[in-house]
């Protein structure tokens, strides 16, 4: 495996233990890990695109890798939303189609897959059409409708979460520079990610609750603030990993393979604890566990046929 590809998996697979605790648990620690989480999602994302003017196949790629597991996913909760039995047939469906806010229970999460695939489309696009200062000159643009929308509109829903597409196309514009630019200056000068790391744990301590971000329900904490404190936890958190995941093999090699099965975790870890927890009413500390074990044991599973890849994994 390749050594940034590597520090991807492990990147993600810090950010979903962060999704599934932060469901788990409030207080000032799932504060804090909002303020970061579904963001670093988006910015790992922007690091991996590669601009392509094959709109066509891209869109058809994405659709593939997102949408047919995203569509799996509430094929298989049927049974789910069957038991609930509080709502109707026809009320399940639309909030389905609807996606965004109206998902809600074990099905909440999931408003970022549909969020994330229009980002990348939207992105994809600007990035081939418009100039370096162009696009940055967008992304500023951007922050400042999302800021708008979170003060004036928050209580607009919109289908797939499309207001939240204008503060996700920032977040995910600063992985896109970090791996064209900021890689190897950030890497020269660590000391800028420490200190500003650690202003952003000073304003955030000080702040909080104010500075929290909730990217579904367009709730972005503190303009400005709450974003340059999410950047810079993201860059500390990369940098830290780089540093000690050399070191820490084992560590490394579970926390990878974490990372690779996080789109799976973040699909079912919740149903595997409602139907654990809350259906069977299995011993909480095994449900807790089985949250990211059960997930990961699926993604093996999954990855050893060429139909469940595609259907589950979107792979292809």
């Amino acid at each position: 495996m390749k050594n940034h590809l590597k520090w991807i998996d492990i990147f993600k697979g810090i950010g979903i233990l962060c999704v599934v605790y932060g469901h788990l648990r409030s207080g000032i620690i799932r504060d804090f890990i909002y303020l970061f989480h579904m963001p670093l999602f988006f910015f790992v994302s922007g690091y991996l695109i590669k601009p392509t003017l094959a709109y066509k196949d891209y869109l058809k790629k994405k659709t593939i890798h997102l949408l047919i597991p995203y569509i799996i996913f509430f094929i298989c909760m049927i049974p789910l939303y069957v038991i609930d039995g509080d709502n109707s047939f026809k009320h399940n469906l639309f909030n389905v189609l609807y996606g965004g806010r109206l998902l809600t229970k074990w099905a909440g999460v999931v408003w970022f897959i549909t969020c994330l695939f229009l980002t990348q489309q939207l992105f994809n696009f600007l990035a081939t059409k418009l100039t370096k200062k162009g696009l940055a000159f967008s992304m500023i643009v951007c922050l400042i409708i999302a800021y708008a929308n979170a003060m004036f509109f928050s209580d607009i829903i919109l289908p797939w979460n499309i207001n939240v597409v204008f503060y996700s196309l920032p977040v995910f514009y600063t992985g896109y520079i970090y791996k064209l630019y900021g890689e190897s200056i950030l890497d020269k000068y660590k000391w800028i990610v420490i200190i500003t790391f650690f202003i952003s744990i000073i304003i955030f301590y000080f702040t909080n609750p104010a500075i929290t971000l909730d990217m579904n329900t367009a709730n972005y904490g503190i303009p400005m603030i709450s974003f340059f404190c999410s950047t810079s936890i993201i860059l500390f958190i990369a940098m830290a990993l780089k540093i000690i995941s050399a070191n820490l093999k084992y560590a490394s090699v579970i926390m990878a393979y974490i990372g690779q099965a996080s789109m799976i975790i973040m699909y079912y870890h919740s149903p595997v604890y409602y139907i654990l927890g809350n259906l069977l009413h299995i011993n909480p500390h095994i449900a807790i566990f089985s949250m990211i074990a059960v997930p990961v044991f699926m993604f093996y599973i999954f990855n050893k046929n060429r139909m469940t890849k595609l259907l589950f994994l979107g792979i292809y």
